[in-house]
């Protein structure tokens, strides 16, 4: 790239020349004329000299473009020391050893490739997209400059169209560029899983530092992109040579943006999902590890992490989402419609229906074994013989198994609560959800009741809606109103009035249990 420099390169010395020959073409030289302007006669160039020159610099800006194209558009040469002169020989000495001592030369090692179809000669093999926005951004302002330098003094010289020779080259060089910033992007996103390290973010507790890390490199990606497909630092002059991007070219960009963060999003997910013993062993047999001994913490803090635990990771990935869902993916967007004057309709569409599944599939996956959990406590207790109160008995205590359900919550509200506040509502509505459904299906294979048994399933309906009532959702409303109309059926005339006189005093026992428990629960 150094040919392209204006004050110092081959370009400066072909502009130096152009503008030196210009002036004895036009006779505005300063050189001294002599006695009478005898000299004079020997400053002006014959037609056939003007001719001369004009096709020199014809044939020095062919050359330029002619070696950008090639940098450009050629893969790399597979020995770089045939483009330079053979080295002179050394002479021989005394000490130099017969040729057969000479170990025989070894093969030169393939050219490393990069992941993707094509190798680029410009785009060293394992570049980096951030370090290749910043780095071609550079050298695409500067053959940008270049092109619209040799454009406006060459225009007009020689018989072919200089202008749309250098407008041809700049636009299959961006094309090239950003192909080869689009692969190290795709394969950059896809290792952004690497970036997390589950420390908490300094501003939002809830989360951790990955999806700030994530929104910078992608906004510096879209920054670096936008100035390499539009070439905003170049318009300052002659900007004709400059074409502009293709929609088909706008598409692919727009295509790689969302691809990027779709893998981003599946990476955060795997992140999630891996088990950190797993993760251990392969480092340690890799040798990337020091034999450390690692102790798991038993108590939680606000500031702490443990992410060895899978359902901590999950909930810190589900906390992550939803920022991204929120803010962060909405501001990329944002972004990039920006950048590239454009609107994403159907990508934000696509984005979003890709966060929703994600977030869903993670949530379920989280929430599976807690549901399983309290479902199978639930069903016991109801279908236990024990669950029945004795002949005669009315119920004064709700059953051992809603506290052992109700106390399950509280071990997921307080692991919640310290991991991601902002999951709670979320989690233990699901959790009601499921258990209101649960205390349905369970009481639908009761069939029949008598008072002690309507009144004590009423009672420990009554204490887990009171109990949960903060969390409460239309959903889990519907499953306990659909188990009072299931009690309902399965009882007969003088259940049904018996629960009605005995409606005061279980209203009185619910308020006692609810101050007893208030502690626990």
């Amino acid at each position: 790239m150094a040919m392209l420099d204006s004050p110092n390169g081959v370009l400066g010395e072909l502009l130096g020349f152009w503008k030196v020959s210009q002036s004895f073409i036009d006779g505005d030289n300063l050189l001294p004329v002599g006695i009478d302007d005898q000299s004079r006669k020997h400053h002006r160039l014959s037609d056939e000299d003007v001719q001369f020159f004009r096709d020199c610099a014809v044939e020095l800006v062919g050359q330029i473009r002619n070696c950008m194209v090639t940098f450009f558009q050629e893969p790399p040469v597979e020995d770089i020391s045939a483009l330079y002169s053979p080295l002179p020989n050394t002479p021989v000495s005394a000490t130099t050893p017969k040729d057969s001592e000479f170990p025989s030369q070894s093969p030169l090692p393939p050219v490393p490739r990069m992941k993707g179809e094509e190798v680029y000669a410009f785009f060293p093999p394992g570049a980096n997209s951030l370090g290749a926005v910043h780095y071609l951004g550079k050298v695409m302002i500067l053959l940008g400059k270049a092109a619209a330098s040799m454009a406006e003094v060459f225009s007009g010289l020689g018989k072919g169209n200089i202008q749309d020779d250098l407008r041809s080259m700049l636009s299959a060089a961006r094309e090239r560029t950003v192909k080869a910033v689009s692969v190290a992007w795709l394969a950059d996103a896809q290792n952004c899983k690497i970036m997390e390290d589950w420390t908490r973010g300094i501003d939002n507790r809830g989360v951790t530092k990955m999806p700030g890390y994530f929104s910078a490199f992608e906004k510096e990606i879209i920054l670096g992109m936008q100035s390499i497909v539009y070439l905003d630092k170049v318009r300052n002059g002659e900007t004709a040579v400059i074409p502009p991007p293709s929609a088909k070219f706008l598409t692919t960009v727009r295509g790689q943006f969302v691809r990027t963060l779709y893998k981003a999003l599946q990476g955060m997910v795997e992140n999630a999902q891996r088990p950190f013993e797993e993760e251990e062993e392969e480092l340690d047999k890799n040798g990337l590890t020091s034999p450390t001994v690692t102790t798991r913490p038993t108590n939680l803090t606000a500031h702490s992490i443990d992410s060895r635990d899978k359902d901590t990771r999950m909930l810190l990935t589900l906390s992550n989402l939803q920022l991204l869902r929120s803010e962060i993916v909405p501001e990329l967007i944002n972004q990039f419609e920006i950048a590239f004057s454009c609107t994403l309709t159907d990508e934000s569409k696509t984005i979003r229906d890709a966060l929703g599944q994600i977030d869903t599939q993670l949530f379920d996956e989280y929430a599976k074994p807690l549901v399983k959990t309290i479902a199978t406590t639930v069903r016991n207790g109801i279908l236990s013989p024990a669950w029945s109160p004795l002949p005669g008995k009315l119920a004064t205590d709700v059953k051992p198994y809603i506290y052992d359900a109700l106390l399950s919550m509280v071990d997921v509200h307080a692991q919640v609560t310290i991991t991601a506040p902002s999951l709670v509502q979320q989690v233990l509505s699901y959790l009601l959800e499921q258990l209101s459904r649960e205390l349905l299906e369970s009481f639908k294979q009761r069939k029949t009741y008598n008072l002690g048994e309507l009144l004590q399933a009423t009672l420990d309906v009554e204490f887990v809606n009171q109990t949960l009532s903060q969390f409460n959702t239309p959903k889990s409303s519907e499953w306990q109103q659909m188990v009072y109309v299931e009690l309902d059926r399965g009882s007969d005339g003088d259940a049904r009035q018996g629960l009605q006189r005995e409606l005061g005093e279980m209203k009185r026992i619910l308020g006692s249990l609810r101050r007893y428990s208030r502690a626990e629960l």
